[in-house]
């Protein structure tokens, strides 16, 4: 996550006239950041973006396609957490293995329109300011990682 942000704020692509990234591309970097963000536990768009952002997508376009591709994020997130975890008894009901049913419910209602207003949001916001606050929010995420993963 650290050098993903670094990424964000240091790296300027040279060459933002490439075609679009092949859709079979999307989709395979989609399942395997879903993948990643579920074992992690963070928002498959906070690393969908700067994936993008690298291949060489205008962040304001990342950010929209990130939020498009949420459905195979999440869909592959969703596979990983239901399909693993301990007895059902240690668990609250209703739990689909990780998955706790009414919050997963009440994500997917609340994040549907609020992905559809971050990307209305993102292309009003000056894109070199935009890219940096995204850099230093993804600094900031990985900080925290560490910071909660040191034994004390």
């Amino acid at each position: 996550m650290i050098l993903m942000g670094l990424q964000m704020l240091l790296y300027t692509a040279t060459n933002f006239n490439k075609p679009p990234p092949p859709l079979a591309l999307l989709v395979a970097g989609s399942a395997g950041i879903g993948a990643i963000s579920a074992l992690v536990g963070i928002g498959g768009g906070s690393l969908m973006t700067p994936f993008l952002a690298h291949l060489g997508v205008k962040m304001r376009q990342a950010v929209g396609s990130a939020a498009a591709c949420g459905f195979p994020i999440a869909l592959t997130a969703t596979l990983v957490y239901g399909t693993s975890g301990p007895i059902a008894a240690e668990l609250p009901e209703p739990s689909l293995g990780y998955i706790f049913l009414p919050a997963w419910i009440g994500i997917i209602i609340t994040s549907t329109p609020c992905a559809r207003l971050g990307a209305l949001l993102a292309h009003r916001v000056n894109e070199r300011l935009l890219k940096q606050a995204f850099g230093c929010f993804i600094l900031l995420l990985g900080s925290r990682f560490i910071w909660i993963n040191i034994p004390i």
